[in-house]
């Protein structure tokens, strides 16, 4: 994947004073490396693990989808936030094994689920979803939005 800048917006990054477009440019690049290549080899690598005491990542990223197709700005700004950003790319080295670590998988792919009530949350629309919480392994928690 290749981001291209114009050279008006490369200097504005350069000189310390970035343009709104050269802004807008690198935004949409890393909002695509998230959503269309991280999110989906991560989908792929963890389609059929046993995750225990999670439920299926599947079921968290239907529900990020749902969120998505209601409010696609909501889910947007959640995957959006900084954190996802270094999230993804722990989980992405875990997964392929370039980074290793003495706690479960399951432990990092529950920020997934966490992501996705998130993104359901902000974008308005019910879902049930267990989600690792502190001290309870597992926690079953349901949104109705009034």
């Amino acid at each position: 994947m290749t981001t291209e800048l114009p050279t008006a917006a490369r200097d504005s990054l350069l000189t310390g004073n970035p343009t709104e477009d050269a802004v807008h440019r690198l935004m949409s690049a890393e909002r695509v490396r998230r959503s269309t290549v991280a999110l989906k080899h991560v989908r792929r690598k963890l389609s059929g693990l046993d995750l225990s005491p999670l439920p299926a990542a599947e079921d968290a990223f239907r529900i990020l989808e749902a969120a998505e197709r209601a409010d696609a700005d909501a889910a947007d700004e959640v995957v959006m936030y900084p954190h996802v950003g270094a999230w993804l790319v722990h989980l992405v080295k875990r997964l392929y094994e370039v980074e290793r670590r003495d706690t479960p998988l399951w432990h990092d792919v529950g920020y997934l689920h966490l992501l996705a009530a998130a993104a359901a949350i902000r974008a308005g629309i019910d879902f049930t979803l267990s989600v690792p919480a502190p001290l309870v392994l597992q926690q079953e928690i349901r949104f109705t939005v009034l």
